[in-house]
């Protein structure tokens, strides 16, 4: 049952590092303040590009 949950726990990190846009950095830098403000702008920028929040 652990191993399971953590294999789910891995696929969910590797998910949220692809939709964040961080999957190219290291993996012990991918969840730093920087990386996270980074996908941050990111969205921000694409939000104001097409006037409305990415689906």
């Amino acid at each position: 049952m652990q191993k399971e949950i953590l294999s789910e726990i891995k696929e969910l990190r590797t998910a949220l590092t692809q939709v964040l846009g961080i999957s190219n950095f290291p993996p012990d830098q991918q969840f730093l303040k920087e990386a996270l403000n980074k996908a941050a702008k990111e969205f921000q920028k694409l939000n104001i590009e097409r006037g409305q929040w990415v689906q």
